[in-house]
Order: C-alpha cells, then structure tokens, then sequence
C-alpha cells in the first residue's frame, strides 16, 4: 500500500520493476507519470502505445496522401479541359474567319465576271406525244343490294352492304370502303377525308375489309330527326394499294 512518503513508493516501485521477472523472459516497458504532488501514474504497456501512435500516424498519412493525389488529378483534368476549349474556341474562329473571306472572294469573283447574253431560245420542232393514261383497274367486288335502317329516335342511320369478291379464283383481297352522302355542293365522307372531285382523296384511311368469297360490313350514320336530307349514297372500294375499283350508287 502506497505511504505518506512518496519518495519511498517511488524507489520501491522503480526497484520492483528493475528486478527481472523469473516467468518472463522478454522484457517491456511502462511508462509512468509522476505528478509535482509525486503521485504515480501507471500508463500501461511502451511498446503498444508507441505501435498504436505508430499506426495511427500511418493512416492518417495514407488519407493526406490519397487527398493529395484525388486533388492533383482534378486540378490536371480541370487544366486539360480549360486548354481544350480554349484550343476549339480558336480553331472556330479561324473557321469563321476563313468562311468570311470565302464568302468575300466569291461576291468579288461573282461582281467582275461579265454577264453572257443568252440567246432565244428555237421553239421545238415537234412535240413530245403525252404518254396515254392507264386504263383503270376492273372491279375486284361487287355489292348487289343495300338494307338501310334507321334508329328509332332518328339520330343514326345504318347501312348494311354484303360484298362479294368478284375476282378470277376468289383470291384472298384486302381493301377499303368510303362511304359518300349528301348533293354535290354538299356532300359528307365517312370516315372523313378530303374529297377531290367526289372521291375520297387518302384510300389509307377508310373503313378496311378483307375476305375470300363475302363480307357483310356496315355504315352507321348519325342523323338528325326527321326527314333525311339526302337521298342517295355512294359506295367507293379501293384495293391494298389504294387504287379506285368499285363505285356504285345507291338510292335510299
């Protein structure tokens, strides 16, 4: 137990610790502080404080080491890129500078060329005959009948044509239908395309059908009450590459 004289405790504890230890043959250190009261401190083992402050200082060498680099490389990138666009801001200036004294040249080049007086020119002596129209693709369906049913409220107008394909061997045919109502100063498409000269001007866009031997396909119309302003329609088929084939009318 620690005494009132303190000089003592410590030549004591410094001779324990001067005696050699019979169980252990490898040496160590301690480190002890002694306060100005001359109290001792024991701070444990030398060799694992100094490996500690060793290893601590180690890594904090890597980190200022692999900041230090991270830092240079972005600095470098940033300076590259700065000399790179500086060294394209001057190649397009040169490039627009060398266009103006083209561009220069030639209004110059274009001022002192004479003008050549060009001569009449000889009417020819023939003319190239117009090459003859096609003539116009045969049917490929036939509607022999049209049923026309009306809702009871008036507002529609149902239009039932059965189609038969009026081809050689009844292949297999592909097409589309525009039905055309109303007079000539007003007449109305369904489904809605521009009409030139009464036919419907884009075949893509009608109503599509495709069979081998008959269809049934229907129109329906929406109608106001009463007496229908129209009295006839017009029923026209286009084949899959929008040539005109079938055009027949119809009375209510």
């Amino acid at each position: 137990m620690p005494s009132d004289d303190y000089t003592k405790d410590l030549q004591a504890e410094v001779a324990r610790y001067a005696l050699p230890n019979p169980y252990r043959h490898t040496r160590q250190w301690r480190l002890l502080f002694i306060s100005s009261d001359g109290r001792v401190v024991h701070s444990g083992n030398y060799r694992r404080v100094v490996t500690t402050f060793l290893i601590f200082m180690g890594l904090l060498m890597v980190a200022l080491a692999v900041a230090t680099g991270l830092w240079l490389h972005t600095r470098s990138s940033l300076a590259e890129s700065i000399l790179r666009e500086q060294g394209l801001s001057t190649t397009l200036a040169s490039q627009a500078a060398d266009q103006e004294l083209l561009m220069a040249r030639l209004a110059l080049a274009e001022k002192n060329t004479p003008k050549k007086v060009t001569a009449p020119a000889k009417p020819k002596a023939t003319a190239k005959a117009s090459k003859p129209a096609p003539p116009p693709k045969p049917p490929f369906i036939r509607v022999d009948a049209m049923d026309a049913q009306r809702t009871e409220d008036g507002s529609f107008l149902n239009i039932d044509f059965k189609i038969a394909n009026d081809t050689p061997g009844r292949k297999r045919i592909k097409g589309t239908l525009f039905l055309v109502t109303g007079t000539e100063k007003n007449r109305r498409c369904l489904p809605p395309v521009l009409l030139k000269e009464g036919i419907p001007s884009d075949p893509s866009r009608g109503e599509g059908f495709q069979m081998r031997n008959f269809t049934n396909h229907i129109f329906r119309l929406r109608t106001d009450a009463g007496k229908l302003p129209f009295k006839e329609v017009i029923l026209y088929g286009f084949d899959q590459g929008g040539a005109l084939r079938y055009k027949k009318k119809f009375t209510l």
